[in-house]
């Protein structure tokens, strides 16, 4: 889910997750440093980009302000290739990608 979905978005996702799995969850906004924490936390994969993640560096690796992804205006880019045009199949709903993927939220 994008970090900058609407709130009635989330809502949607949270109920697909939960559907998905069978029981009620929750997304709760953390501050890019806490975030960090838990990613490092983590280990593996999460930990060893978390600041590229969370928008601490960029793709060169420089430090960066994750606050300036959330003013970033994507629509400068022009429009975005469909997942078919990407994938060469047509997209899954979220819904559908949740039930896919609703073992990884239980482990």
């Amino acid at each position: 889910m994008s970090a900058f979905a609407s709130a009635s978005r989330r809502a949607e996702d949270e109920a697909s997750i939960g559907a998905a799995i069978g029981r009620e969850v929750r997304f709760e906004r953390v501050a890019p440093e806490r975030a960090r924490e838990i990613y490092r936390a983590q280990g593996g994969f999460a930990a060893a980009n978390a600041d590229f993640l969370l928008g601490f560096e960029d793709y060169s690796g420089a430090p960066a302000d994750p606050a300036d992804h959330e003013r970033t205006d994507l629509s400068a880019n022009g429009p975005l290739p469909t997942a078919r045009q990407v994938t060469g199949r047509p997209a899954r709903t979220f819904a559908r990608w949740a039930r896919d993927h609703a073992a990884d939220f239980l482990d």
